[in-house]
């Protein structure tokens, strides 16, 4: 896997929790976050990525729990978080 994206299709921004680090991002509206494997193997057949679409407050959030040093995260090729 060299990469996958996450769409905020919505008129809103949604809060993205990263987790086990416990950073924050906020996604703007109509945006895309790529989530890139620092090992091309990581996350296949495994449990080492897990996305959670959570309600906090009546808005949209995402919460990503992925194991330590196996994924950054890039926002307008921009690295957001590494995890």
């Amino acid at each position: 896997m060299n990469s996958f994206k996450l769409s905020n299709s919505s008129n809103e921004d949604i809060l993205v929790a990263f987790e086990p680090v416990g950073n924050t991002f906020s996604l703007p509206s109509n945006s895309t976050l790529q989530i890139v494997p620092f090992d091309k193997g990581s996350g296949l057949g495994t449990d080492a990525l897990n996305i959670e679409m959570k309600m906090e407050n009546g808005r949209p959030g995402l919460v990503i729990w992925a194991e330590t040093h196996k994924f950054r995260v890039l926002y307008n090729g921009e690295q957001v978080n590494a995890m």
